[in-house]
């Protein structure tokens, strides 16, 4: 079973910020690309009327799974995504994308959409 965290910081910001005025915590462009895809992946198959184009990390690092035995078996990483619909609007959808651990003790290549907020429509920027 997954775990979920959410920071009340991190929807205070989202709540009351546009896009815009969101100050990603670090960057790194291949993950932020990867995430993109991977929600775009997921809005797709549920035939959702959003298109993610942008993305800002918002976590301070990666987070630790924690397996039942007490390991590792994966990480987490929280992000603002920005969506346009298909009507012209946008809006700020708050993710949680985890990696595997994999028995070498790397990192999957693939990313994964863990949880996907509430969309929060906003004017477009």
């Amino acid at each position: 079973t997954a775990s979920f965290l959410l920071s009340a910081s991190v929807v205070c910001a989202q709540n009351n910020a546009t896009f815009g005025s969101i100050k990603p915590t670090w960057r790194d462009r291949e993950l932020e690309r990867a995430a993109l895809r991977e929600a775009n992946t997921r809005a797709a198959t549920t035939r959702c009327q959003e298109y993610f184009v942008a993305a800002k990390i918002v976590s301070d690092d990666w987070e630790p799974l924690m397996g039942e035995n007490g390991r590792v078996v994966g990480r987490t990483v929280h992000m603002e995504l920005l969506a346009e619909t298909r009507d012209g609007g946008c809006g700020v959808v708050h993710c949680v994308f985890r990696q595997r651990r994999q028995a070498d003790d790397t990192w999957a290549p693939r990313l994964k959409l863990a949880d996907m907020g509430e969309y929060y429509a906003q004017e477009c920027e």
